[in-house]
């Protein structure tokens, strides 16, 4: 399930296919199984998103993440796209997040897979160097659990603390999103700058930090 640029599926399907959008300044090497998902569709979660770092492949300003534990405040929900991908496709999908070869890690195998469903872990940190290092669950359809990805609960309390920064996002970024949420989730014009105006402000208050380290396995080293 995606939350940011991926929101928009002929993003999405770079990924999956290879090659780029406009606005996005690297092409992606796509998937080793390059089928198209099965099926797609809007999700809201009751989770904080935010926007940080300085630069990413949109140019200057913050991309998304969000917090992985549920937040507090019932105004604070995420809105997201769910791809019906495979196991593989998901392993690729994070490994190019990750700026990594697509097969060169393979962080949720079947076994893992098996402990997800049977909730006895909620999230995976990974041994990627990139910033969408943690695999989190955030729900699931059918007995299929719906998996994202986004940064570490160590990097989550520098955001919080100040020692990384809060951006507002680049327009070529922004743009991508909110195609994404009219194609993907629904939402009329007004309705995702609502929604982004009141997520992209640098407002370090919103995030809480202080996370749940139960149900948590680090994967490799």
């Amino acid at each position: 399930a995606s939350f940011g640029s991926n929101l928009w599926r002929d993003r999405f399907m770079c990924y999956i296919r290879g090659g780029k959008v406009e606005g996005l300044a690297t092409a992606m090497p796509g998937c080793r199984d390059k089928k198209a998902p099965l099926a797609s569709r809007g999700l809201q979660i009751p989770h904080t998103l935010f926007f940080g770092l300085e630069k990413s492949w949109w140019g200057n300003g913050g991309v998304c993440f969000i917090e992985p534990e549920p937040a507090k405040s019932k105004d604070e929900t995420c809105h997201m796209c769910v791809y019906d991908i495979t196991l593989e496709q998901f392993n690729d999908v994070v490994a190019q997040e990750n700026a990594m070869e697509p097969g060169s890690v393979e962080v949720i195998t079947p076994e893992v897979l098996e402990q997800i469903k049977r909730r006895e872990l909620m999230s995976l940190q990974l041994p990627v160097k990139g910033w969408y290092d943690t695999v989190l669950c955030v729900g699931e359809e059918s007995g299929i659990p719906i998996l994202t990805f986004t940064c570490s609960k160590l990097n989550l309390e520098k955001f919080a603390s100040g020692q990384l920064p809060l951006r507002e996002p680049a327009e070529t970024y922004r743009s991508v999103i909110r195609r994404g949420l009219i194609d993907s989730c629904g939402l009329t014009a007004d309705e995702v700058d609502v929604y982004l105006d009141a997520r992209g402000r640098p407002d370090r208050g919103r995030i809480q930090a202080k996370v749940d380290t139960t149900k948590d396995m680090v994967v490799g080293n």
